[in-house]
């Protein structure tokens, strides 16, 4: 796990190709990257998939940018991503985390234990909601 995305090109790359390239945002890449801590998950020695984990203030960290190569779905790497992420987010001290899901990936998020709150939003052309679990 690396702080700040220019020290973790893996992670760039999968975000380039699962949302800008699959997926069609424009805005993929922000300030938050300089300070989050990035995560990629590697299997038979690629670069698979890869979350971001940054503060939201006292106690509150956020993971966001979950993201899984089509080669590496299915294969669990989503769940292994989010627990690796709540790991480091317990080392730094958090007592709850957020994040902002697609809303098709709502489902995957609640089998970790996550609850939605207020209203469906768009970011950019995709449906999300805003998400928190207590840990």
């Amino acid at each position: 796990m690396q702080q700040g995305l220019e020290h973790c090109p893996e992670a760039k790359a999968i975000r380039e190709e699962v949302f800008m390239k699959e997926q069609g945002f424009q805005v993929e890449f922000d300030d938050t990257d300089r300070e989050a801590w990035h995560l990629v998950l590697w299997q038979d020695g690629k670069a698979l998939a890869t979350a971001r984990l940054y503060s939201q203030g006292e106690g509150v960290y956020a993971i966001g940018r979950v993201a899984v190569r089509k080669e590496g779905r299915g294969k669990q790497l989503g769940r292994a991503v989010m627990e690796a992420m709540e790991q480091k987010a317990r080392q730094l001290g958090a007592k709850d985390i957020q994040l902002s899901a697609q809303v098709q990936a709502r489902g995957f998020y609640e089998k970790l234990g996550y609850r939605a709150y207020g209203q469906e939003y768009l970011d950019e052309h995709c449906l999300h909601i805003a998400m928190e679990k207590t840990l």
